[in-house]
């Protein structure tokens, strides 16, 4: 049976083939783009943003900024970015050589490298339309040239485009809002008698403000709660935003009680109760136990912090004062610390 196709569908006909094949043009292309990074070798990068002595209110937005820049920066690049703000000083540069960071994140115009590390530095192009962009020892010039190319790359996705106009012409203020939870972050808090920006901390760290995410442990949603925990605070659909984050607070609430009772000190009950809601109670109890019999105070978390590396060994499986076995704890180390170092940043970002 024949088709007749009049002029005018013809030439719709040839409009959509030709629509067809430029779009997949340009998906491949951007395929190309996106799968040519040059690989960034690191598995753990140290940047630190620079702001000027008395500038941290004013740098609030514009460290917010960059923050979710590197955000998306560690999702690509399946490596950990600890960033950490600190005020423009002689020692910062200095621990930029010693090695001690990766790069210094400085604004391009309106910071200067001292005179005496000028030529022993290099830079990238900026990340943002405000100028911002790092700075690497010079040595270092494979992770700049690495850093353009994601930079050249990241500047014409929707990502950064739609963090762009988000941050537009507020540069010299707070930012607006943490994530669209803040009201019920906000309400929570008040049970612990946190600032609310660290709880906005914990659960960034936990889900990335992701509600629908579980782990293979069972742990769901914005806190990653476990449903038989919630189920203790007469709490069923943990799916839902509010009953999560009213779990996972009643949760801390009761460690937090313990501890206290236990005669942990203000200091560092928030620490330890952290560290407890990442590993378990039960984990946290056996880390003091261990910290008692080597003779340290078990209600001090920098103690607690010494004796967990020492805990992965097999030996641990068969002490006394040990319940639950060996215990590779390093990641819950690195979780309170990435709560702590998120928390230091929302609070010069971020609207008390």
């Amino acid at each position: 049976m024949g088709v007749n196709l009049r002029k005018g569908q013809i030439r719709v006909l040839l409009a959509l083939i030709v629509l067809t094949t430029l779009s997949c043009l340009f998906i491949e292309n951007e395929y190309r783009e996106e799968s040519s990074y040059q690989a960034i070798e690191e598995e753990n990068l140290n940047f630190t943003i620079l702001i000027q002595e008395g500038a941290s209110k004013r740098a609030g937005v514009r460290s917010s900024l960059i923050y979710y820049i590197l955000d998306d920066f560690e999702k690509r690049h399946n490596c950990k970015v600890n960033l950490s703000i600190r005020e423009d000083e002689l020692e910062r540069w200095q621990e930029l050589m010693k090695g001690e960071v990766n790069a210094l994140i400085i604004n391009g115009q309106e910071d200067t490298v001292p005179a005496s590390f000028q030529e022993s530095v290099v830079s990238t192009i900026a990340i943002n339309e405000n100028e911002d962009l790092f700075v690497l020892p010079r040595e270092s010039y494979t992770l700049m040239q690495s850093l353009n190319f994601w930079i050249s790359y990241y500047k014409q996705t929707s990502e950064y485009k739609r963090l762009s106009r988000r941050y537009k012409g507020t540069t010299k203020g707070f930012a607006p809002a943490i994530s669209p939870y803040d009201p019920i972050i906000r309400k929570y808090s008040k049970e612990l008698g946190w600032d609310w920006r660290l709880l906005a901390a914990l659960i960034y760290t936990e889900s990335k403000f992701q509600g629908g995410v579980s782990s293979s442990r069972g742990a769901i949603g914005l806190m990653q709660i476990k449903e038989h925990i919630a189920k203790e605070f007469g709490i069923d659909d943990i799916y839902e935003p509010e009953n999560n984050i009213k779990a996972g607070v009643l949760y801390i609430k009761r460690l937090m009680k313990m501890y206290r009772r236990m005669g942990v000190d203000s200091t560092n009950v928030v620490p330890i109760t952290l560290a407890a809601y990442n590993c378990g109670e039960g984990r946290m109890e056996d880390c003091m136990n261990v910290a008692r019999t080597e003779g340290k105070d078990p209600l001090v978390w920098e103690n607690i912090k010494e004796i967990i590396p020492l805990m992965s060994g097999k030996e641990f499986s068969r002490r006394e004062d040990v319940k639950l076995g060996a215990f590779r704890g390093k990641e819950t180390i690195l979780h309170v610390e990435k709560i702590f170092e998120k928390f230091e940043a929302y609070k010069v970002t971020v609207r008390e």
